[in-house]
């Protein structure tokens, strides 16, 4: 049960990040007033301004009525998404895999679960499991935004050398989470045997950390898979324009500079 001290904390990290919000878009103003480098698609336009506030929010109202998220895991997630929403929408395509995804794979069998000393109902994930999660991938795409722009670009090196080695740096950590999530929600449920323990090999209780099965493998390796399918889909129809919604000739610097 939450306590008083608890609900304070909430709010004011509630606060927080409300006020943070207000600062970014007080940025964003006034770059657009003194300051346009259309090559770095700075400032954003605001359709994806807009997208990088209420995808965020939208994430943490649904996860806190699926009880996904808890009070701070829902504060943290929205410092952690606007800068993955507003950079690339493959990445915030490819962060919407992953928390659905996960959030299902949390929630599937959960009565075969209850072996877990951390098990809780809907698989709260709190602030610092949100961080551990989406911490390092947001700060990537802090990196992205300073030093490539908000846009979408392919993963070529040979074009793109910098913004393809952050875009791989983002995918290569959600893409980790997502496949860890499944395989260590998913594994236990189908696997019939016990894992085995990585270091010594051998046999240990289900949900034992650093235990492996084939069934958690796959499972894992799908994880990885989707979050990056996910991104090439989302690249390939923003750089063939079939949204038509905001094109650079509506929105200078929208887009990114093919």
């Amino acid at each position: 049960m939450a306590t008083r001290k608890d609900d304070y904390w909430n709010t004011a990290v509630v606060y927080a990040i409300l006020l943070a919000n207000a600062f970014l878009l007080s940025i964003w103003l006034c770059q657009l007033l003194f300051l346009r480098d259309n090559a770095l698609g700075w400032p954003p336009c605001p359709l994806r301004l807009l997208i990088g506030i209420l995808f965020p929010i939208f994430i943490a109202i649904w996860g806190l009525n699926k009880r996904n998220l808890s009070s701070s895991g829902a504060a943290a997630g929205l410092l952690v998404g606007f800068p993955i929403a507003i950079s690339h929408y493959g990445f915030l395509s490819a962060l919407l895999v992953f928390f659905v995804t996960g959030s299902k794979a949390t929630t599937y069998r959960a009565d075969l679960k209850r072996f877990e000393a951390e098990f809780k109902e809907g698989g709260q994930r709190n602030w610092i499991q949100v961080l551990c999660n989406g911490g390092i991938a947001s700060a990537v795409c802090f990196l992205y935004i300073i030093e490539v722009g908000c846009g979408e670009r392919p993963v070529d090196f040979s074009r793109n050398y910098f913004s393809s080695m952050l875009a791989l740096g983002v995918l290569g950590s959600l893409s980790c989470c997502c496949g860890d999530t499944l395989a260590s929600e998913l594994g236990p449920v189908f696997a019939k045997g016990k894992p085995k323990l990585i270091t010594s090999w051998k046999p240990v209780p289900k949900g034992t950390n650093g235990a492996i099965s084939g069934h958690g493998l796959v499972f894992s390796a799908l994880g990885g898979f989707i979050v990056g399918l996910a991104f090439e889909v989302t690249v390939a129809a923003a750089l063939l324009d079939l949204t038509g919604i905001c094109s650079s000739a509506q929105y200078p610097g929208c887009w990114a500079q093919r």
